[in-house]
């Protein structure tokens, strides 16, 4: 019997902005309380594939005003303040629906 080849991790350090953190810290929660083995890193990790993944199922560039969400938070950060960070689950449900 062969032994199961180790995944191959990449560690990386990054700093997340407050109201990213928040969502990634959301999405941590939801997954614990879907009974899920998870953790930050796993909950970051599933953010940025779902974010590309429904990327990939749009055609053509991101809306007008997601595009100036996008600018603006490059511009000063602390323009995303504005997101209302308590309907974090309701949005997260809504993206990717129901678990499995």
């Amino acid at each position: 019997m062969q032994a199961k080849p180790k995944s191959r991790m990449i560690k990386r350090t990054v700093v997340l902005d407050p109201a990213v953190d928040a969502y990634v810290r959301k999405v941590w929660a939801m997954l614990i309380d879907s009974g899920a083995d998870a953790n930050y890193s796993t909950s970051l990790n599933m953010l940025a594939l779902a974010v590309i993944l429904e990327a990939q199922k749009s055609p053509g560039p991101l809306p007008r005003d997601s595009r100036r969400v996008l600018w603006d938070f490059v511009e000063k950060p602390e323009s995303t303040q504005s997101i209302r960070i308590n309907d974090t689950r309701d949005a997260i449900l809504k993206f990717w629906g129901k678990q499995g």
